[in-house]
């Protein structure tokens, strides 16, 4: 009985690696979507004001 207990406990140590290394990969993709929607907002900014200076309305 002490064996299966044993193994268990590495099933349980392994799944809580696993959960934790996906975790991460999703906290780095969520960052970087969201490092992208920034970016696309600044770019969008750039060039609306650009546009305006252009027009003179700046």
């Amino acid at each position: 009985m002490k064996n299966k207990s044993c193994i268990c406990g590495t099933l349980i140590r392994r799944g809580k690696k696993i959960g934790m290394v996906v975790a991460l990969y999703v906290f780095m993709v969520l960052l970087c979507l969201l490092f992208f929607g920034v970016c696309i907002v600044w770019e969008l900014a750039d060039w609306i004001v650009r546009r305006l200076e252009k027009d003179g309305c700046l």
